[in-house]
């Protein structure tokens, strides 16, 4: 098939142009993946420190309220001791009845101290869950800083030799053709030229006049479509290009 020379210099550009648009898509990709990573590595950090913080808090404040318990109940112990000297029948029941008082309140104060305690044993669960969490993260974090230069100089060389290709192709192009299609790149990085199917375009399905068919089959001007705003070319060419008349695009670059 006779290839026109425009459409074929356009359509190499476009996949260049396409080839770029990937490669910087990967590289956001990449550096979004890391920064969500960092991001909840640093939530989760912060969340296990406000876990440890308030495990430590609530183990010092049990430790403490059952050593006060502990003296309470000897005390108790001892004024029972001593209420068994009274030899006054009445003191010894007044005083007797005060200590009953004192030790179901005491008891009340045990119970409390079990619920505190099986609520540290509750976070101390919470706590170390979020730290196996934490420590694979870490893992995650890691790994992705050590591919971080070799994947981000890799996408690096592949973009620059991208743009050596690119700017071989565009000094080849008339500079009003090329401003034709740099409007249309602009706004639409992946596949600024697209072929035909049935008379449609293949991305947006929009149906192509007649007029402007004749124009795209005879391939000596630019075509966009009305709905995408691509540049259109035909079926037959967009085979035949594919079919290795993609000679530019792939020329290496000196």
């Amino acid at each position: 098939m006779n290839v026109p020379n425009l459409l074929k210099e356009i359509y190499n550009l476009s996949q260049i142009d396409s080839q770029i648009a990937r490669i910087r898509n990967e590289r956001l990709q990449f550096e979004q993946k890391a920064k969500n990573i960092a991001d909840a590595l640093a939530k989760l950090q912060t969340e296990f420190n406000s876990q440890t913080t308030i495990l430590k808090e609530k183990k010092f404040t049990y430790q403490k309220e059952e050593h006060r318990i502990r003296d309470e109940d000897a005390k108790l112990i001892a004024r029972r001791k001593a209420t068994s000297t009274l030899g006054n029948y009445k003191l010894q029941e007044a005083a007797n009845k005060e200590i009953e008082h004192a030790a179901r309140q005491l008891k009340l104060q045990e119970e409390q101290l079990i619920k505190s305690l099986l609520q540290i044993d509750e976070l101390e669960k919470q706590t170390a869950a979020t730290e196996t969490k934490l420590i694979a993260l870490k893992t995650q974090n890691n790994q992705i800083a050590s591919e971080q230069q070799d994947t981000l100089t890799n996408l690096n060389q592949r973009e620059q030799q991208c743009l050596a290709k690119r700017n071989q192709l565009a000094s080849n192009i008339d500079q009003k053709l090329l401003q034709i299609y740099e409007r249309v790149r602009e706004k639409i990085d992946f596949n600024p030229v697209v072929s035909l199917n049935n008379n449609a375009c293949t991305i947006c399905f929009m149906k192509i006049s007649p007029q402007n068919m004749m124009l795209i089959t005879k391939g000596d001007q630019l075509v966009k479509c009305s709905g995408c705003g691509r540049i259109l070319i035909s079926a037959e060419l967009a085979t035949a290009l594919v079919n290795n008349e993609l000679t530019i695009a792939n020329k290496p670059v000196a």
